[in-house]
């Protein structure tokens, strides 16, 4: 008798691991893009945190949307796009939205945002309240909801938040 494995077995083990493969590969690509999430949260924050140090050093309480204005290093490079600094990382293109700070409503000075390269999704942070009011400190996702939900990003009532 020959040791060996039939073609039915060989097929089979091959089924196996197709089926196997097809489940985990959707999941895996769902903790690759979390994690891409988690960077530029943190990129963001920094940010944000570099901006409270600016508003706290000039007075200023709309803080600037100029990125080299701030005292940060932050990974990429960055570039003038018409009169707006990026930094361009592997995976974001990051940029400050100019102030939103609206003097009869409660405010923040800046929304930070890393628009995520080949992807239809963007991170937007809401900066710090200077005046106390409004949310701020929290992540949401734009860019639909099948972009969001990929991304790990949560329903709440309207909004696509990162937890």
């Amino acid at each position: 008798m020959k040791k060996g494995f039939t073609l039915i077995e060989l097929l089979v083990v091959v089924l196996i691991i197709g089926i196997l493969s097809a489940v985990a590969l959707p999941q895996y690509t769902k903790a690759v893009e979390k994690s891409r999430v988690s960077e530029a949260k943190i990129l963001l924050k920094a940010l944000s945190d570099a901006e409270d140090v600016y508003v706290l050093n000039t007075g200023d309480e709309c803080g600037t949307w100029k990125l080299e204005d701030l005292d940060i290093t932050l990974p990429g490079t960055l570039t003038d796009v018409n009169g707006r600094s990026h930094i361009t990382t592997k995976n974001f293109e990051i940029y400050a939205d100019e102030c939103t700070r609206d003097h009869s409503k409660s405010g923040h000075a800046l929304d930070l945002y890393a628009d995520r390269i080949g992807k239809n999704y963007s991170v937007n942070f809401v900066g710090t309240a200077y005046d106390g009011g409004g949310e701020h400190g929290v992540f949401y996702c734009s860019g639909g909801d099948e972009a969001c939900r990929t991304a790990g990003a949560v329903k709440k009532e309207t909004a696509w938040v990162f937890q």
